[in-house]
């Protein structure tokens, strides 16, 4: 069975364990490129599928769509990355993590139905209902994944002085760490709620139970 949804990249918080560097008391200190300041990026994709009937466009779904790691395909995708980068100051209060930035890195990918021109003018409205809902609950992951960041990016600087700065780094990634794992079960929530997109209109043909899956 073919879910409609945006699968979102649960194993992001493992690919982006956080780019975490800081001042080791050298002068002057450079940001490393790509974290001058904090960044978000976006990137669209899009695959074509084809059919001539709304099974049929399934069908192409399920043979080209993208695929998780378990090598099941979706309709939609939505992957997010977030690294960071620190740097701290010492002091006789210990030491601190002054200054974060975050990179946001976020990638959706979409269906084109490459031969929609030859459907039927009430199924070419439904396809592009469909995506328009579908783009909708896409940037609902997005948006939680750059709320996300921003969260990450006041929290590092609010974590109490520790002893060490060794101390303070691995207090920040213990953070991180925890922040992508509440981000993974919004995530979730956000799924289960919108039962992955379908109570915003993620169906097609439209009016058919299960929205054709």
């Amino acid at each position: 069975m073919l879910m409609i949804r945006i699968h979102f990249a649960l194993v992001a918080c493992l690919l982006a364990v956080g780019t975490v560097a800081a001042q080791q008391g050298r002068a002057p200190f450079r940001w490393p490129e790509g974290f001058e300041k904090s960044t978000t990026e976006r990137q669209n994709i899009s695959y074509d599928v084809r059919g001539a009937t709304p099974s049929e466009v399934w069908a192409s779904i399920r043979e080209v769509g993208p695929s998780d790691s378990n090598n099941r395909r979706f309709a939609g995708w939505t992957q997010w990355n977030i690294a960071w980068y620190v740097r701290y100051d010492q002091s006789s209060d210990g030491c601190r993590l002054a200054e974060a930035h975050v990179r946001t890195r976020i990638t959706t990918t979409l269906p084109v139905w490459a031969n929609r021109g030859n459907a039927a003018p009430d199924l070419q409205a439904s396809w592009d209902r469909f995506i328009a809902a579908l783009t909708v609950h896409e940037e609902g992951h997005a948006a939680r994944a750059i709320e996300k960041a921003a969260v990450i990016e006041r929290g590092l600087t609010a974590l109490p002085p520790q002893t060490k700065c060794d101390e303070a780094l691995t207090e920040g990634r213990s953070y991180f760490a925890a922040q992508m794992e509440e981000l993974k079960k919004e995530q979730i929530e956000y799924d289960r709620t919108t039962n992955h997109g379908m109570t915003q209109g993620v169906v097609f043909p439209a009016g058919k139970p299960g929205g054709g899956r």
